[in-house]
């Protein structure tokens, strides 16, 4: 059954509002961290992973191998990544963080939550269960299985 216009309407409003938002926290982090969204992202999948290849990466973020390829193309020449070439399989390359890598993962991840600390402070502690209940509920029913 198609879903109503106006149910579109406010899930394009939501998406709109929330990237929005996202890009602000974003521009407060790059004056301390200066990575795009989409950097940081990989960034972060990395250093949540022992290693992962380009391929994860992408398939995981969402995002374009030509875009990614530039993207960890950079991180190799700052020296924020490392790769290794699979044993079972030539073609193959698993990247994971160098002790640079780490560092900057860690300033993000430190960064990223002060800014979250900054927009959740003008939350009562109710508001922010209802926001992280809110959360919950939209990944549980948006989430594919």
């Amino acid at each position: 059954m198609p879903a109503k216009q106006f149910i579109i309407n406010k899930i394009r409003d939501f998406d709109s509002f929330y990237l929005s938002l996202l890009s602000k926290r974003q521009e407060n982090i790059t004056t301390v961290i200066p990575l795009s969204l989409t950097q940081s992202r990989v960034l972060e999948e990395i250093a949540s992973k022992k290693e992962t290849t380009s391929s994860a990466i992408s398939h995981t973020l969402g995002i374009d191998k030509s875009q990614l390829s530039h993207i960890l193309k950079d991180f190799e020449q700052t020296r924020m990544i490392q790769r290794k070439r699979s044993q079972k399989d030539k073609r193959i390359f698993y990247l994971s963080l160098t002790i640079k890598g780490t560092e900057y993962a860690k300033s993000l991840a430190l960064a990223q939550n002060r800014a979250l600390q900054k927009e959740l402070g003008s939350l009562t502690e109710e508001n922010q269960v209802r926001l992280i209940s809110a959360m919950r509920d939209i990944q549980m029913l948006l989430e594919t299985k």
